[in-house]
């Protein structure tokens, strides 16, 4: 691959040497030179030497013996630019890497050395690069100060980075949206960015604590000074992956209500909503186990769908440890707090994932906003741990309501498919003591009634609203 080096040409030419170190992919020795310039064109493989400066600049480096000499050698060019004018500079460079691309070169190495301090500048250029000739490989390169007028040090400004061109654009557009813009120069932090994206939107959260968060805070970190020009864009990132980082050893219920906030904080409502039932699910898992109810961790799927469906329809698990046969039902206000919550995000969820017809987009952010409150206000209650664990109910009252209404739920299994007997149990049975409805099959009770509307409506609406309503006598 032919290799082209422009550099922009400082005013300083000195007698005496200084120590250049090499940190780029330059075939550079480190070594003594008198200036970058003179460092430059010592470099091995590369077939071109450009050197861009003003008259006064140009006329100082021809007037050194040494660095005369490797411009003889080596068959370097001067090309004289306008002194101040950023926008000259940027065409005559532009030019150069056209016809540089148009003679079969693949490798240009842009040295900012002499105008690293101008973050205007390095700025300017970077954006000029990203509009440069594909397939030309561009490295931006300067000799960052180590010691004054002693030791310096070759590093890439986007060496293994995107190209800083774009790299404000990136970073406002990431941290704004968790999306990357299509851009020409890919490389590692774009991949990195992208590949955080995908993983955020896809909620493969595991993957993001795993690998793609520390990946990225090391490259945000070894290249901070290089980035420095990007400001807030740059901090307001890497404030963003380290709230993330932060959550990696919390409970996972904490974890998906932190993921919840994040994606609600940048509109994304599905997400939202997803790790906000997630959330609700884990936490009553995370409750129940430090109280002795299970000894089960939420680590699958059917170990999820046991504690789902103990919210949503009071079926109770073998895999329960009830201190007494109606501890559930004691509890009943705990539970249905956070029945009645994961119901309501869960009815917004179900909006998100098909035709919404019933809420705006702002009404549906309100509500998100409005229900992880509620949430963190029942969490802050610690009501799990104010559990009934008795082993016995004292309460004789409920205790006989309990037992009578189980046995109509064994009376019910033979023959609750049969219509005028379903419609027996909802005019015998007020509000008081419907909570057998829960009790019933329900996958079989959905089949059954599909063809019934009113009455498959009053069952699933039933749930919880209505079938907790009794009171110790």
């Amino acid at each position: 691959m032919k290799t082209a080096i422009i550099a922009l040409l400082g005013l300083t030419v000195p007698e005496t040497t200084s120590r250049y170190d090499n940190e780029t992919e330059m075939k550079l020795a480190s070594g003594d030179y008198i200036n970058a310039t003179h460092a430059l064109l010592s470099a091995d493989g590369v077939d071109r030497y450009i050197l861009l400066g003003t008259s006064k600049s140009i006329e100082k480096h021809r007037n050194s013996e040494v660095i005369a000499g490797l411009v003889r050698e080596t068959g370097a060019e001067f090309v004289e630019t306008p002194k101040d004018d950023l926008q000259k500079i940027f065409s005559v460079t532009i030019d150069l890497l056209k016809e540089l691309e148009k003679k079969g070169y693949g490798r240009v190495v842009i040295d900012l050395t002499h105008s690293f301090r101008d973050n205007v500048m390095t700025s300017l250029m970077a954006t000029m690069v990203s509009q440069a000739i594909y397939p030309l490989k561009i490295s931006l390169n300067y000799a960052q100060e180590i010691e004054r007028f002693k030791h310096y040090r070759f590093k890439s400004v986007d060496e293994e980075i995107l190209g800083a061109s774009n790299m404000a654009t990136l970073f406002s557009t990431f941290t704004t949206t968790l999306r990357v813009p299509p851009l020409l120069t890919k490389t590692l932090i774009y991949d990195e960015l992208s590949t955080l994206s995908d993983h955020l939107v896809s909620n493969q959260f595991r993957e993001i604590y795993d690998s793609d968060l520390p990946r990225l805070k090391e490259t945000l970190q070894r290249y901070r000074k290089a980035l420095a020009f990007l400001g807030d864009h740059y901090e307001k990132l890497l404030e963003m992956v380290e709230a993330i980082e932060a959550t990696k050893d919390r409970e996972v219920y904490e974890q998906f209500l932190f993921f919840a906030e994040f994606f609600l904080d940048k509109s994304y409502y599905l997400q939202a909503s997803t790790y906000l039932i997630e959330s609700i699910t884990y936490y009553l898992g995370y409750s129940l186990k430090r109280c002795g109810w299970i000894d089960f961790d939420c680590d699958s799927y059917d170990k999820q769908q046991i504690l789902v469906n103990l919210l949503r329809f009071n079926v109770k698990s073998d895999e329960f440890n009830f201190p007494n046969p109606y501890a559930l039902e004691i509890n009943y206000r705990v539970f249905r707090k956070f029945a009645e919550l994961r119901e309501s995000v869960a009815d917004i969820r179900h909006n998100l994932a098909h035709i919404n017809i019933t809420k705006t987009y702002r009404e549906i952010g309100e509500a998100l906003a409005k229900y992880i409150e509620r949430y963190r206000e029942l969490i802050e209650e610690s009501l799990f741990e104010n559990l009934d664990n008795s082993e016995r109910n004292k309460n004789k009252t409920l205790t006989y309501r309990f037992q009578r209404l189980d046995r109509i739920h064994k009376n019910l299994h033979t023959g609750h498919s049969n219509i005028p007997k379903l419609k027996t149990v909802f005019e015998k049975f007020d509000n008081d003591e419907l909570y057998k409805l829960t009790h019933i099959d329900w996958k079989k009770s959905q089949k059954f009634c599909k063809e019934h509307d009113a009455e498959y409506r009053k069952l699933m609406d039933l749930k919880w609203r209505n079938i907790y309503m009794v009171e110790e006598e």
